[in-house]
This record gives C-alpha cells, structure tokens and sequence, in this order.
C-alpha cells in the first residue's frame, strides 16, 4: 500500500509510475483483488483514495486503491481528499453502492453530506 504523503500529493499528473499507483492517472494496473487469500482467508476490507472535486467540493469521486484512477480526474479539476475505509466511510459514503459501482464502471460518484 502507498504511503498517505505521496497520495496527497495534490498535482495528480506528477505521480509516477510505483509513487502511489492507485491515486496515478494510469490506463492500465490490476482490475481485481481476490475476495479471498491464497491460504482461504478473507481478504482485508477494501479501501478507497477518495477525490473532491474543486469547484464541487461536495462531489467526490471513490476508486479502489487497487485500481487504476479514472482518466476524468486530474489535478485541473480535483483534489486528493483522503482515504476511505469501510470502518471509518467519509459522510455520504455507501459502501454496497461504492462496492457495485466498482465492478460496473470501476468508480464510484458521491455526494459529502453535510454532518
């Protein structure tokens, strides 16, 4: 897993290639993680790298930090706004919705909702 301070590195476009791969605008990277180990344990929750929108802070954009990060977000349009867990989900955050939305469009779109 990356380390949180290469992944708020806020100007997206200067991720490299292995510096927080989930939260690079790549085209390419693994697509799915197991549900379960090789040994038949259950995997570990999923967590998301979490992305508002800059002139919608409401809006946040949610991939899997096993997955490649859209193309649509960039550092013109969005920041890094942390990562989500399924212990400690961000308000707004569904985590069956976010899990569908991950295998039908390998993202998933929220609204914040105000606390």
């Amino acid at each position: 897993m990356a380390s949180e301070s290469v992944c708020r590195n806020t100007n997206l476009t200067s991720f490299a290639v292995g510096e927080c791969a989930a939260a690079a605008p790549m085209l390419y990277g693994p697509h799915s993680t197991p549900s379960q180990t090789e040994n038949g344990m259950q995997a570990p929750p999923a967590a998301y790298n979490v992305f508002r929108r800059k002139r919608k802070p409401a809006l946040h954009c949610a991939v899997r930090q096993d997955r490649p990060v859209p193309t649509f977000v960039n550092g013109e349009t969005w920041d890094f706004g942390g990562i989500a867990t399924m212990t400690e989900p961000p308000p707004g955050f569904q985590p069956e919705a976010a899990h569908e939305a991950m295998r039908l469009t390998g993202y998933y779109l929220f609204h914040a909702l105000q606390a």
